[in-house]
Order: structure tokens, then sequence, then C-alpha cells
């Protein structure tokens, strides 16, 4: 339960402080090319089942799947990246 309040907290945030702290940001579009681009690569490796591969293609190139508005992610919830003291998480 403290996850989700957590990770729901770090989605509230703006997006201007991820901004103004110089950490990576992506538009919804950017994030679409950035995943087909990682598709390519996949999909380069010969190792993706090719209905599995259709799939993942025709949610790429289905443009309406792709208009949200973005949000704040921690990006990396590793148990490295977190602090666990008393029994809370905190990212």
């Amino acid at each position: 339960m403290q996850v989700g309040r957590a990770l729901a907290a770090i989605h509230s945030l703006p997006r201007a402080l991820v901004m103004d702290a110089d950490l990576p940001a992506y538009s919804a579009d950017q994030c679409r090319s950035r995943m087909l681009h990682d598709l390519d690569r996949a999909a380069a490796t010969g190792r993706i089942p090719g209905q599995l591969l259709r799939r993942w293609e025709q949610a790429l190139e289905d443009t309406t799947l792709w208009r949200f508005s973005t949000r704040v992610v921690h990006g990396d919830l590793h148990e490295d990246n977190v602090i666990v003291h008393e029994g809370a998480w905190a990212p």
C-alpha cells in the first residue's frame, strides 16, 4: 500500500520539477519513438515471436494510443533506489 501511495505522489509531481532538475522528460510522441527504436532492436535479435512482434508493432503504429498527458515516473524502481525506514518505503 505504501509503495502505491509513494508512486501516486511521484506521478502527481509537476513536470516542471523534472525539467528544472535537468532530468529526462519525454512527450507522448517521444515515448512512442523510443519504444519503436527498442522494438526494432528487439526484432533484430530474431527472438521475438512473430505474433507478439506484430501486436507490438500495431500498438506502436496506432497513434490514437499515444495521445496522453505524460507524468513524472520513478524510472528505475529497483531495490537499490528506494529507502525502507522502520518498515516505511520511500523512493
